[in-house]
This record gives structure tokens, C-alpha cells and sequence, in this order.
């Protein structure tokens, strides 16, 4: 909370909604010198599920490549000892995709994993 008595968490939850679109009675827009200021402070506009989801992603990317390379191949076989928290979060990412729960940038970035079509254990 600011001295003033703003809760800051909640005033960057409305600027992020605002700035995607997605505004409520209290804030409906925000104006392009806000949105620049707001930049040049470094505002990251993902919400803080989304920058969690983005560094699963490029831990998993990380991963898979470094597999790959390790074989010197562009499939991945199963036998190898994967980290147990990126499987099960590429486990849980496939799961998400069944239920039609993922952005479509998320599901393009799990294609370009080769990681949706197959199962998990032929993954990793």
C-alpha cells in the first residue's frame, strides 16, 4: 500500500486490464502519455500469472534443447532424467490445451515445443 492509501497490486491488476482492453467502471482507458510513462518506469504488462507462465516456458524450451543437443537429434527420447517440475508443468500445459483453456500464443509456443502432439512420456 502507498502512504496515500493505494493499494499499488491492485492499481497495476486495472492498468494491466485497461491497457488490454478489458476495462471496468473505475478505470476505462488508459491515455498513450500513461501508457509511455508507465513504460519508462519498465511496467511489464503481463499479469503476473502470465510472466510465471512465460519462465516455465523458456525453462522447458532451455530443457528440450539442451536434450536435443545432447543426442544430437530433434526428438527427445523418454529415457532421459527431465527435471520433475517441467514435466509435470508440460503435463499440466497439454492437460490445459485438452480443456481449451490456453491463449492461443501459449498453444502456438507448445506446438513449436513438439511437445502437443505427442504423449508426455514420449517427450521426456
Amino acid at each position: 500500500m502507498t502512504p496515500d492509501g493505494i493499494w499499488l497490486g491492485k492499481w497495476l491488476y486495472e492498468c494491466r486490464r485497461a491497457y488490454k482492453g478489458e476495462p471496468n467502471q473505475r478505470q476505462k482507458s488508459l491515455t498513450d502519455e500513461q501508457i509511455h510513462e508507465l513504460n519508462t518506469l519498465g511496467m511489464d504488462w503481463r499479469t503476473p500469472a502470465e510472466q510465471a507462465w512465460e519462465e516455465k516456458y523458456k525453462a522447458a524450451a532451455e530443457m528440450l534443447e539442451k536434450m536435443k543437443r545432447a543426442e544430437n537429434k530433434t526428438y527427445v527420447k523418454a529415457e532421459y532424467p527431465p527435471s520433475h517440475s517441467l514435466r509435470q508443468w508440460i503435463s499440466r500445459q497439454k492437460s490445459l490445451l485438452r480443456q481449451g483453456k490456453l491463449t492461443n500464443e501459449q498453444i502456438n509456443k507448445l506446438h513449436a515445443l513438439n511437445v502437443t502432439s505427442t504423449p508426455i512420456s514420449k517427450v521426456l
